[in-house]
């Protein structure tokens, strides 16, 4: 990478502008109509009580979000390699973002034990440390699979891969793209934790973005922005992504399905 020139402050401050702001407006935009288009399932959802049913709209929403996220990535011509996209070694890669995943959990509760916070997981309770990673297999006792597989699946699954392809592949790529890798990493991090409460979860469960959710989740995007990193491609933060999906499905249905609502 060649050395940088001195730039003026104030053109750098308009070429800012003029890159990210249609950026956020067609980001905003596709999100925006993507919760319009999948109101009815939302409105199913709230209406039935049915756990099914919202993860069904959920499912719906993300899908229909990946495909507005191809659309702004063909919009700006991105590569394969901006986004992440390639098959190259994608065995080994599968396996760090596994083993990185109860690497990202344990952290995760490492940070909430440190500061004393109260875990968003964990229902409003402290929890001593590594809760959430051994709690994990004491789960999986008991646990009814035909009821796991379908929220997994319908919901978690789907939810996982848009996530990375439009966090860690769309957003990364395009900040790195101008700004280079510290400032992708650091802003689409920031980004994925935020954007999680979307305006429907909003208006139909009430506001849940709290500071310790903000910060568990911001770790857990920067492990993921790590992995894409260090590997360049979605592979390993694909898989670590997944089997953290996979531990919350564990939890939802460990509780009960009382606590989810109807099937």
């Amino acid at each position: 990478m060649s050395e940088e020139s001195p730039k003026d402050d104030s053109g750098d401050l308009i070429g800012l502008t003029a890159y990210y702001w249609p950026l956020a407006l067609r980001f905003i935009g596709y999100t925006a109509l993507t919760e319009l288009a999948t109101i009815p399932f939302f409105v199913l959802a709230a209406l039935s009580g049915s756990w099914r049913v919202e993860a069904v709209s959920d499912g719906a929403f993300f899908g229909l979000l990946f495909i507005a996220g191809r659309q702004l990535a063909r919009h700006y011509a991105m590569s394969d390699a901006e986004l992440g996209v390639s098959d190259e070694s994608w065995q080994i890669y599968a396996v760090v973002g596994v083993l990185a995943a109860f690497a990202s959990r344990s952290m995760i509760d490492l940070v909430v034990y440190l500061l004393a916070m109260r875990s968003h997981a964990g229902g409003g309770e402290y929890i001593p440390i590594f809760k959430g990673t051994i709690e994990l297999f004491t789960q999986l006792r008991g646990l009814d699979l035909s009821d796991f597989l379908f929220i997994f699946v319908v919901k978690y699954l789907f939810a996982a891969f848009t996530e990375e392809f439009l966090c860690r592949g769309v957003i990364f790529g395009l900040i790195d793209r101008r700004d280079g890798p510290r400032w992708a990493f650091f802003w689409s991090s920031l980004i994925f934790s935020a954007w999680h409460q979307s305006a429907l979860s909003l208006i139909f469960s009430g506001w849940e973005l709290t500071t310790d959710a903000l910060l568990q989740r911001t770790v857990m995007g920067m492990v993921f922005c790590w992995l894409r990193m260090r590997t360049g491609t979605l592979v390993a933060p694909l898989f670590a992504h997944v089997l953290h999906n996979c531990f919350v499905s564990v939890y939802l249905i460990s509780i009960g399905k009382e606590s989810l609502g109807a099937p």
